[in-house]
């Protein structure tokens, strides 16, 4: 069975981080920064996005940059190869997202 439901750009980010954040654990602020980061189209966090992620989500500098370390830690963000303190979205997660297709699948435990 497969069910087509139109969500905002918006809600499509999210609801692939959260599908994604089974494995992931990330908490809600982690989702927020790249729900945020995504919808904004930005792909790096550099000066200029991490001030733009402060401001939309209301959280001071050091708040944001620790979260920030913590998706990097997580592998949600990796280090650009040629700029110190920039970071970009892991790919896997881009095309996740490209693919604008999520699928469930659901086994019945018969034993219970």
């Amino acid at each position: 069975m497969e069910y087509n439901i139109p969500v905002s750009k918006k809600d499509y980010y999210k609801a692939i981080l959260m599908v994604l954040n089974f494995n992931l654990n990330l908490s809600s602020l982690e989702l927020d920064i790249l729900c945020t980061m995504l919808n904004n189209n930005m792909l790096e966090v550099n000066i200029d996005s991490r001030e733009h992620i402060r401001k939309v989500l209301n959280k001071d500098k050091f708040m944001t940059n620790n979260y920030i370390k913590r998706l990097r830690n997580k592998g949600m963000l990796l280090d650009h190869p040629e700029l110190n303190r920039v970071y970009y979205i892991n790919p896997i997660i881009l095309n996740i997202i490209k693919d604008r297709k999520v699928s469930f699948e659901f086994k019945l435990n018969d034993s219970n």
